[in-house]
């Protein structure tokens, strides 16, 4: 800092400041990269490359690092701006410095002005114009003066903040987190060990879940968490040192203090987030034994925790899948441990969702904060089997094979309901004879089970997987989706041929919840380009058959030339029945448009690039536009302001998700078509996903079906249009964009009842009909009034 004066507050040596700065950026920069360079190599390092002591020595040892940087990089930052708010602040000193001199030197001019008076002196006006300027003046030197010094306060204040920052690395931040070292026995760098932090921090959540609760305790503990709950060495140690009965216990106690006042809200529900994700960051890389071990040990604890039950704890360490999920073999552990308290020991908790669970507690302070926090139902925490699935859908090929194991079933002879036993001795089947077809999952509106389905949907290879087609991972995922969706409604046929399979009397609109609905268009998304030939625009394969084969196999869009891989084969009014739950749901019909949507976009999209044959695109089209509008009849499409925002979150993962979904075989016609848009997605390196083929189209300025369904939007403003009406006029302006009829007026340029007439007039539809080489406009008109009168007629109410 310059040596600065009362009269010249604003002297500053920025250069000096600004090199400081700029040092201290490349440190904080080299030492951030270092960072990522250490983690790296520690995540880098599987069994399959390295193992034993050596290695798990060597892993460990890039903690001590690690931690270090995280414990001195904010430092860094925070006297990095630290010294840029100063030197603004001088800086802004310095300019009205050099205004209020400036004011006092003219004031001062003024006040000492000489004159040059006649024989006699001034006349007494003169005389009094004169004093005046003096008084003027001398006020205006006093209050300029004043200015100044108030700036030299200005200055000093200043200074002291910059020395304040300075002076401990930090500043109270750092104080704290020395302070919460200390308390652990970590009082030197040569005792900066992963091993000595984890084993002091397990001591201290022990101390505070067991004993009398400390709020200074709690924060030390918080402190610790910011230095090292990121670092998978530590925090691995530290749990497995505190152990799952423990955790549970801290989990339960940092509620009571929630709930009691002993902390604040937000600094109990932080805290309790904290944990979770060490435990999440910790657990990723455990061995099966390990995670199965600790898995039992979090039951244990959860079933008896201070002399009572705290399933709602469990469910809080599991009710962060996507950002913060349970590792992989803890979240197996616990989904085995379900299945075996609620199919193998069928009575012992009857009418109840698995033992004893529920919100009102012990757990309710954390369940409702969360819920107020993230925008979700409260009930979402009250069913930790359901957390736990969901937990285990982010892990795709582990969900699968939990779904669809043939190890003899050890619960087969203990069904809940003797008399009706499972059919078959296959573990995989008859959990999803429980899971899905039997259990009311209604308490968390069925979430945890369907995004348990649309995880083991994503297996690598499957028809979620952008990055390659493998047609054994598609059968496997049609197979599946075939068995949970019987499971689920049934399999309703209008065929007599064939008994009905009833399926969950719980599963029903009444009983989804927002995420649930959505999670349920997500799972159904992966299977729609097999649905939209068969059942959708098409009959499934054996309708009429005893036994309908659980997938039929589809080449996506029904192009010539592309890969056929197996998809699900249900029966329209098995389809109509689960898209009913769907449709009937405020977030699930919104879920349902977005897929639908981009679905008839991909399809333009393919007749535009020649793929496709107009006609045969359109009545797919058609008959999903049906089917979106028979499935969510009555229900809002735009009530976004009504919607929290956990489920808008969902719904940008399904939008986004559906944008990514492969189109296996497309390069095999590259170069094929010859078209504009093919040509687009070569020369940008784009690969083969609808939501690429979209955007080229658009890129190449392409009309789609969408943009005729906009234009149409626009033209008719607030008037009621009869669906019926409305799909044949988006239906005419679409083809009349894409087959450029020579003769044809311009529909764009009508009103909506102008619009209808030109697209029912005979000589319009014979001109549509004459470009069309496979379908004329009334089949196609037929196709969405049928799909729309099967879809509104099956889907539940």
């Amino acid at each position: 800092m310059a040596n600065w004066t009362a009269d010249d507050p604003g002297r500053i040596d920025s250069g000096a400041l600004g090199t400081t700065a700029t040092t201290i950026q490349t440190t904080e920069t080299s030492l951030t990269e270092a960072r990522t360079v250490a983690v790296t190599a520690q995540g880098g390092i599987s069994d399959a490359i390295w193992s034993g002591d050596a290695a798990t020595a060597w892993v460990s040892s890039l903690s001590t690092p690690i931690g270090k940087i995280d414990a001195i990089t904010p430092a860094m930052a925070a006297v990095r701006d630290a010294i840029a708010t100063y030197t603004t602040t001088v800086d802004d000193i310095k300019t009205r410095a050099t205004s209020y001199t400036e004011m006092i030197f003219q004031a001062n001019i003024s006040a000492n002005q000489t004159y040059l008076d006649p024989m006699g002196g001034p006349t007494p006006e003169q005389q009094m114009q004169r004093d005046q300027v003096h008084q003027a003046a001398v006020a205006d030197r006093q209050s300029a003066q004043r200015l100044l010094d108030a700036l030299s306060e200005e200055r000093q204040a200043a200074d002291d903040a910059l020395a304040s920052a300075l002076s401990s690395p930090g500043g109270d931040n750092w104080d704290r987190q020395q302070a919460a070292l200390a308390a652990i026995g970590i009082t030197s760098a040569s005792d900066l060990t992963p091993s000595a932090v984890a084993r002091g921090m397990a001591e201290m959540a022990a101390e505070l879940g067991n004993g009398t609760f400390e709020t200074d305790l709690a924060a030390q503990l918080q402190s610790l968490y910011a230095l090292y709950g990121n670092d998978p060495s530590v925090m691995a140690q530290m749990n497995l040192a505190l152990g799952g009965e423990d955790l549970i216990s801290l989990i339960s106690r940092i509620d009571d203090a929630g709930a009691n006042g002993w902390m604040t809200p937000a600094a109990a529900l932080l805290l309790a987030q904290s944990v979770r994700g060490g435990l999440s960051v910790g657990s990723q890389r455990w061995t099966d034994a390990v995670g199965q071990n600790f898995a039992q040990e979090l039951y244990d604890g959860s079933a008896s925790v201070h002399g009572t039950e705290s399933w709602t704890s469990l469910a809080f360490l599991f009710g962060d899948e996507q950002d913060n999920p349970i590792g992989e073999t803890t979240t197996v552990g616990l989904a085995n441990i379900a299945d075996e308290m609620e199919r193998g020991l069928p009575g012992a908790h009857e009418g109840m969702y698995g033992p004893a669970q529920g919100v009102m507690g012990p757990g309710g302070f954390l369940s409702l904060a969360e819920a107020e926090q993230a925008g979700y139902d409260v009930n979402r925490l009250g069913d930790w089997t359901s957390r736990v699935f969901s937990t285990l859908g982010e892990y795709p090929e582990a969900a699968m094979d939990w779904l669809t194991s043939t190890e003899q079933d050890p619960y087969r002879d203990a069904p809940l309901y003797p008399d009706e036993p499972y059919e078959s001795n296959e573990l995989g089947a008859n959990r999803l004879e429980y899971w899905f077809g039997r259990r009311d999952s209604g308490l968390d509106g069925f979430e945890g089970v369907l995004a348990l389905w649309a995880g083991a949907e994503s297996i690598p290879g499957g028809p979620a997987d952008p990055a390659g087609a493998d047609p054994d991972a598609y059968t496997r995922v049609a197979t599946l989706s075939h068995d949970v969706i019987e499971r689920l409604v049934g399999n309703p046929r209008d065929a007599e041929v064939g008994e009905y399979v009833p399926g969950n009397d719980a599963f029903d609109g009444n009983s989804i919840s927002d995420l649930g609905a959505v999670k349920l268009v997500e799972a159904l998304s992966y299977q729609f380009p097999g649905l939209i030939e068969r059942p959708i625009a098409g009959e499934p394969i054996g309708i009429e058959g005893e036994d309908m084969p659980s997938t039929n196999p589809s080449s996506m869009f029904g192009i010539d030339g592309l890969d056929e891989f197996d998809y699900a084969n249900l029966s329209k009014e098995a389809l109509a029945k689960v898209f009913g739950v769907a449709g009937q749901n405020d977030a699930g019909a919104a879920a349902l448009d977005t897929v639908v949507a981009h679905y008839q976009e991909t399809l333009s999209a393919t007749v535009q690039t020649g793929l496709s044959d107009p006609g045969e695109a359109s009545k797919r089209i058609m008959a999903l536009q049906g089917l979106l509008d028979g499935s969510t009849d009555g229900v809002a499409l735009d009530a976004a302001a009504d919607r929290d925002a956990a489920v808008e979150s969902a719904l940008g993962l399904v939008e986004t998700g559906v944008g990514f979904l492969p189109i296996p075989g497309l390069d095999k016609l590259v170069g094929v078509t010859g078209d504009a848009v093919i040509d687009h997605l070569v020369s940008s390196g784009s690969g083969y996903v609808t939501g690429q083929l979209v955007g080229a189209a658009k890129d190449v300025g392409l009309s789609t079906w969408g943009a005729a369904e906009q234009q149409l939007l626009n033209q008719q403003g607030e008037l009621e249009i009869p669906r019926e009406r409305a799909a044949a006029v988006t239906l005419g302006l679409f083809l009349y964009d894409t087959l450029q009829p020579a003769g044809m007026p311009d529909p764009s340029t009508m009103d909506p009842e102008e619009q209808f007439a030109w697209a029912s007039d005979p000589d319009t539809m014979d001109a549509f009909d004459e470009l069309l080489s496979h379908r004329d406009i009334e089949e196609l008109q037929g196709d969405y009034s049928n799909a729309y009168a099967a879809f509104n007629a099956h889907g539940q109410r």
